[in-house]
């Protein structure tokens, strides 16, 4: 069992690379009293050395790779380094797919956004061609009214 917390069980590479933020080196797995919660199982499968790296996006820790070594004192300065970059590479990988669905989403928002205000104006252009339609009948009406008024015959009908 691993966590991050700052228990027993947190205190491991896992657990402090992603408390801390910062990659977490242990060159002797057999012998380091933190260790200990993991002790057998990694020794069962060989593991004398191991070191975790924290995956980053945004200053937040999401994730961490761990690599393990049946060599104890593996990961010198060497290694390190080269694994930092790696984990890096990762960190930079998640952020730019996480980016990329930002990207894609607001671009679909966006594509509905355009399709509801095209229907908008289609509808306002309609409205509008009725609403010239009404101005033009109302004008003929109050035409038609002012000859009925003037004594003259009301179109289509007779008067009243």
């Amino acid at each position: 069992r691993i966590t991050s917390s700052d228990t027993h069980e947190g205190r491991g590479p896992t657990g402090r690379a992603v408390r801390e933020g910062e990659h977490f080196i242990c060159n002797d797995i057999e012998h380091e009293e933190y260790m200990l919660p993991w002790r057998d199982e990694a020794l069962k499968r060989g593991y004398r050395s191991s070191a975790a790296f924290p995956i980053i996006v945004e200053k937040h820790v999401i994730g961490v790779i761990n690599f393990y070594s049946t060599e104890a004192s593996f990961f010198n300065e060497e290694e390190i380094k080269l694994l930092f970059d790696v984990a890096e590479d990762l960190s930079f990988a998640v952020a730019f797919i996480e980016g990329e669905k930002i990207r894609r989403q607001a671009e679909k928002e966006l594509e509905n956004r355009i399709t509801e205000l095209e229907k908008f104006y289609e509808m306002a252009i309609g409205r509008e061609l009725k609403m010239k339609e009404l101005k033009e009948e109302i004008a003929r009406l109050k035409t038609e009214l002012e000859k009925y008024k003037k004594g003259g015959e009301i179109a289509g009908g007779a008067n009243q």
